[in-house]
């Protein structure tokens, strides 16, 4: 009896061991038992922002040539992110997006294109999803993160409580705006074209 809760204790111990090695080598299991990727985990490291701007606040607003104001949510990560203290040096699309709107799921892979292709220059996306019928959680960020094969942020937006910053009383989606570093605001529902056009 005693060497069998010998036993027991020091296969708990290794295995506690070696869970506590794979996390400090950021080693951990995101597949599932059939070995395919989890889709309610996120998709691959999260990258590395900290562009905030060491400017006096200044005052916002929601038309071209003003500041937008700062939004601040948990991203796919599990991180807060902000976009004046992360993103304030990037040029940045604000879109917000529905899990159950058809025109955003087309459009969500023609944004992670973009991001590949002038990621570089300092470009990102930032997503606020949401669904209409239903509360979303965590998971379904890292689901459309995983779906459309995207690297930027994704943050929950139930009820619209971020992107209402943004977009105050309308319910549309797919709906964005495109902003300059700075968080300056360019203009409204861009195109593909318009946006490719700042980096060309």
């Amino acid at each position: 009896m005693t060497l069998a809760s010998a036993s027991c204790t020091s296969a708990e111990e290794d295995a506690d061991a070696s869970s506590q090695a794979a996390a400090e080598s950021g080693d951990t299991d995101t597949e599932t038992e059939t070995g395919e990727p989890d889709p309610t985990q996120p998709l691959g490291e999260r990258p590395a922002y900290g562009y905030a701007c060491d400017q006096a606040p200044v005052p916002t607003g929601l038309y071209v040539d003003d500041v937008a104001p700062d939004v601040v949510g948990l991203d796919q990560w599990g991180e807060p992110i902000s976009l004046h203290a992360d993103l304030c040096e990037r040029t940045v699309l604000l879109v917000r997006a529905g899990f159950d709107c058809g025109q955003c799921n087309e459009e969500a892979p023609k944004y992670a294109a973009l991001v590949e292709q002038y990621g570089d220059q300092g470009f990102t996306v930032l997503t606020m999803l949401h669904d209409s019928t239903r509360t979303i959680a965590a998971e379904d960020l890292n689901l459309w993160a995983n779906v459309h094969g995207l690297s930027h942020p994704v943050v929950l937006d139930n009820a619209f409580e971020l992107s209402d910053t943004y977009w105050p009383g309308f319910a549309g989606r797919p709906i964005s705006k495109l902003l300059g570093p700075g968080a300056v605001v360019l203009r409204d529902s861009p195109s593909i074209e318009d946006i490719a056009a700042v980096f060309e």
